[in-house]
């Protein structure tokens, strides 16, 4: 994740005010990210729910194929 710091316009240097609003905006938006990987790692690892989604395709489809297990 990056984040841009506000930077002084006329020599590029920046404060440190700047850098800390910076840093606990990766911080917030850091753990949200990882919630949201959380959730979708469950997604993905659930093979019954994943199995559940394949049946229905298939049904819609309208093509009868056996899982190969």
């Amino acid at each position: 994740m990056a984040v841009e710091v506000v930077r002084n316009y006329d020599d590029g240097s920046f404060y440190r005010d700047d850098i800390a609003v910076a840093v606990r905006r990766v911080v917030v938006e850091g753990k949200e990210l990882a919630r949201k990987a959380m959730e979708l790692h469950d997604i993905l690892g659930d093979m019954v729910l994943q199995e559940m989604y394949l049946d229905k395709l298939r049904e819609r489809r309208g093509v009868l194929v056996q899982p190969p297990f």
